[in-house]
């Protein structure tokens, strides 16, 4: 098994459910730097390289609810929503979840993430790799 991959995709999981908020998570991809193109292409490439990939997403269940119809569901093998299973990021419970449904040992597993509300300490307690504290 290639390497899984655990994300975090800054507030981008359902474009298109509301103007005002694909605006304002438009504007704060901007200031910090993500190109929402760019994280398509690279999700893309992890997948066609065969990497199991996992979403990790403190997402209210209106989120969850729409993840199914949304454009990135497909790119990944399991999503994570902390509404549904009662825990939150930066719990490494919720990381290991992750790694659990991926049918992973959490050994192998990294996180990417923007590195808000302590995520990436969370996830180097679930996962002893290094932890990238990037944005895809």
């Amino acid at each position: 098994m290639r390497q899984p991959v655990i994300f975090d995709l800054f507030h981008t999981l359902v474009h298109g459910a509301d103007g005002a908020r694909d605006r304002v998570v438009g504007e704060m991809a901007r200031v910090v730097g993500v190109d929402p193109a760019a994280t398509l292409d690279v999700l893309d490439a992890l997948r066609a390289d065969g990497h199991p990939l996992a979403l990790v997403s403190n997402a209210t269940s209106d989120t969850a609810e729409a993840w199914p119809d949304g454009p990135l569901a497909r790119r990944f093998d399991v999503a994570v929503f902390s509404c549904e299973v009662g825990l939150a990021k930066p719990d490494p419970a919720i990381y290991r979840a992750a790694a659990d449904r991926l049918g992973a040992d959490p050994a192998g597993c990294v996180f990417v993430g923007d590195g808000a509300d302590g995520e990436l300490a969370g996830a180097a307690d679930a996962y002893p790799n290094p932890v990238a504290g990037a944005r895809p």
